[in-house]
């Protein structure tokens, strides 16, 4: 289930996240494939032939490939490095990291915890966890997404158990959030209990007011 800033998560925007991911795992799948089918009907003098195909296009493929590879691999390290960071780093100074680190994914996983046609709690969540502004924007922004749940009657469980300091000063924190979503409805029996939870980073922009740690911005990463 995913959200955008300013918006409600839905049990459709949860669906599409999912059909997206499984159709480019079918696509890298199917590429890999097509290699090789070309690799086994190439034939032995063609095969003798590639080792000495080491131009000058034949480099730069070779090089951007490489480089493309490094660059996924940093993109996933450096997202791991935020969690493991932000979650055992030291808490020393005025700065008040475990604090913020432990009231993101507390708001995270609230905010994505409700039952169809009882959103008065949620409300009443948002409000206590949020800027004013923050959940006005939220709440009224929400509605349509929320008659689409309710079509659904889907319920949503959130929790986080991970997240890390993506910055911080003494006014306000960016958090990311390795959040597990369980989304439940009787018309979609396959997201039902027993399924298991499926995985979303969210950013989540924490405002300091008078000592407390309160959410002015959400946004799936």
């Amino acid at each position: 289930m995913s959200s955008t800033s300013g918006g409600d998560p839905t049990f459709r925007d949860g669906g599409d996240f999912l059909a997206a991911n499984r159709a480019k795992r079918e696509q890298i799948r199917a590429e890999e494939a097509s290699k090789a089918e070309r690799a086994d009907k190439t034939g032995p003098g063609e095969q003798a032939a590639e080792p000495r195909s080491d131009g000058p296009s034949t480099s730069k493929t070779l090089v951007a490939s490489l480089i493309a590879a490094v660059v996924v691999l940093a993109v996933t390290a450096g997202v791991f490095a935020y969690l493991a960071f932000g979650s055992s780093s030291d808490d020393s100074g005025d700065l008040d990291r475990a604090g913020a680190l432990r009231d993101a994914k507390s708001y995270a996983a609230q905010m994505l915890t409700y039952e169809a046609g009882k959103y008065d709690d949620l409300d009443r969540r948002i409000r206590e966890i949020a800027t004013p502004e923050f959940a006005d924007t939220y709440i009224k922004s929400s509605q349509q997404a929320r008659t689409a749940n309710d079509a659904a009657q889907a319920s949503s469980k959130g929790s986080a158990e991970n997240a890390g300091i993506m910055s911080i000063d003494d006014r306000e924190a960016v958090v990311l959030v390795a959040l597990d979503n369980t989304v439940t409805s009787p018309q979609a029996p396959a997201l039902g209990a027993g399924s298991g939870a499926y995985e979303s980073r969210v950013k989540v922009t924490l405002t300091r007011d008078d000592g407390t740690w309160l959410v002015s911005d959400f946004e799936v990463v």
